[in-house]
């Protein structure tokens, strides 16, 4: 199996959001979306990813 096989099935669209979401939208798009991580972009740079687990930990540290 390629990438691209797990792609065509799921689709290819990358939602993004800026550092200052606040983490409650960022749980309700991924929930909506169905998706388990979203990228973190600043003036169109990658600045990270924020995941599922990682809203998760952020809650029980």
């Amino acid at each position: 199996m390629l990438v691209r096989d797990i792609l065509n099935k799921k689709g290819n669209k990358v939602f993004t959001t800026s550092k200052n979401t606040y983490v409650g939208e960022i749980a309700n798009t991924l929930a909506k979306e169905n998706i388990g991580a979203i990228v973190i972009v600043e003036k169109d740079v990658v600045i990270g990813i924020l995941s599922e687990r990682d809203i998760v930990r952020g809650f029980t540290e």
